[in-house]
Formats: C-alpha cells, structure tokens, sequence
C-alpha cells in the first residue's frame, strides 16, 4: 500500500524523516495536552508541571504544541521571562540542527578527501 500526501510519496521518504515525523506527530499533542493540564491544575491551585518540564518538551520538538496551547489557552502569556525562554526554543533548535548538519558535512567531506588507497596500504602493512 501507497500512502500518498500529495507530490511526496511516503515509501520514497528515507526512515529517519518518517521516525521524526512521527515523533512530531507524537509530541505536539502531548506537549499541548500537558500545558492544559498545567493550566487546569493552575485554576485549582493545585500542583503544577515545572516550567522547565514545559520548556524541556518544547525543546524535543513540541515547540508548536506549547505555542498553540499558550495561545488558544491563554497560558503563561503573562510570565515574560516563560514567554521568552519559549520563544528561544526554536532559536536553539535551529543552532542544534545547524551544528549537525556542519558536522555531518565535514565528516562527510573528511571521507571523501581521505584516498581509498590509503586505507588498503594500511591494511597491507598490518599484515
């Protein structure tokens, strides 16, 4: 079976966009639904969820999740230094992506100036 979404057919996505599709797919809900959990629980003056709980499963990638549960809910709109470690969130996450994508690039770039001779001449001089 052929799942289709639109130009981009899933079986010729390679398995890590599928699994961090999925992921995303995972986290955004759970992030949104432990916000209105947080805002519940706020309500009653009951326990909360640490905001370095909330922040942490922004950063994991359920950055859109709590920005759409702080906007539809109206929560932690109000603590501006909350408002902004959240609006960081994907600021550090592009430098994380970045940095991982340079690092893949030079390890990737060291292969390809590294002879393939080289390694056989090793090989032979072990033996």
């Amino acid at each position: 079976m052929v799942l289709s979404t639109g130009p981009v057919m899933i079986e010729t996505l390679p398995a890590w966009v599928l699994l961090l599709l999925l992921w995303i797919a995972v986290v955004n809900p759970v992030t949104f639904a432990v916000y209105a959990w947080d805002k519940s629980r706020a309500r009653f003056g009951a326990w909360r969820v640490p905001e370095s709980r909330l922040l942490f499963l922004a950063l994991i990638g359920g950055w859109p999740g709590a920005k759409l549960a702080q906007h539809l809910l109206h929560h932690k709109t109000r603590k501006m230094p909350f408002a902004r470690q959240l609006n960081t969130v994907p600021v550090i996450q592009l430098m994380l992506i970045g940095g991982a994508m340079t690092l893949w690039a030079s390890l990737g770039a060291a292969k390809e100036l590294t002879p393939a001779h080289s390694v056989t001449r090793q090989s032979e001089r072990s033996d």
